[in-house]
């Protein structure tokens, strides 16, 4: 919540005392976890779709240098 929430939620939840191990049951907070969770899903998403682009680069150049390779021990 700290990344993805607003300050909003973290003051809201100190103002109703609500401790760590309580279950959130107030619908503001649980719009606002569900928002930073969309957030962090998407973030991820990208991370992901950038790691499989540099994959597909490194694949690339791997082909490459095993094709010079097998033209020079064959």
């Amino acid at each position: 919540m700290r990344l993805f929430g607003s300050a909003n939620v973290e003051g809201l939840m100190d103002r109703l005392g609500m401790d760590d191990d309580m279950p959130i049951e107030h619908k503001m907070i649980s719009r606002a976890i569900e928002s930073a969770q969309k957030k962090v899903e998407a973030r991820n998403f990208s991370i992901r779709k950038n790691v499989l682009e540099y994959d597909d680069v490194i694949n690339q150049q791997r082909e490459v240098m095993y094709g010079e390779r097998r033209k020079v021990l064959f």
